[in-house]
């Protein structure tokens, strides 16, 4: 993810805080505004990086913030893994030409979050080898490897 950051200028947002890891990988590169979403205050982070804002509460009960998806250069979904908030954000950047990326954590984690990466009907990547292909880290509820996938707008 620092990586990915350090290819982008400009306004990247996550779905899904949790802890802050991913937050502080998307915040290397100084040039990027970070804006970081999780429906609870579980934020791991001593201290907040200059360039990011954490947002607490459910992005789909804001339509101005849901709106502010489509000027992102990157967005990154690690959130529940059941597959219904994720459908719910594809479709509203589908459906509003988003043209930029969106880069999706366990993507084999559940059976919803399988189902919803295979109907995917745009260029996707499953980048699981460079992202989250740890063969031995089988932890979630479907068996597999987590997976990590990238969704080119």
């Amino acid at each position: 993810m620092s990586y990915l950051s350090s290819k982008i200028n400009g306004l990247i947002i996550e779905l899904g805080t949790h802890h802050g890891t991913g937050t502080l990988a998307l915040s290397t590169n100084k040039n990027n505004t970070i804006i970081s979403y999780d429906i609870k205050s579980v934020f791991g982070l001593s201290s907040t990086p200059e360039n990011v804002e954490l947002r607490i509460g459910n992005i789909l009960n804001n339509t101005d913030q849901l709106n502010q998806l489509l000027e992102a250069e990157l967005i990154f979904m690690d959130t529940a893994h059941e597959g219904d908030f994720e459908q719910s954000i594809f479709d509203h950047l589908k459906n509003n030409n988003y043209n930029k990326m969106l880069l999706l954590d366990d993507i084999f984690w559940s059976h919803g979050m399988i189902k919803f990466w295979e109907n995917i009907d745009i260029t996707k990547y499953d980048i699981t080898d460079v992202g989250h292909g740890d063969p031995n880290d089988t932890h979630g509820p479907a068996g597999n490897v987590p997976g990590t996938g990238l969704v080119d707008f």
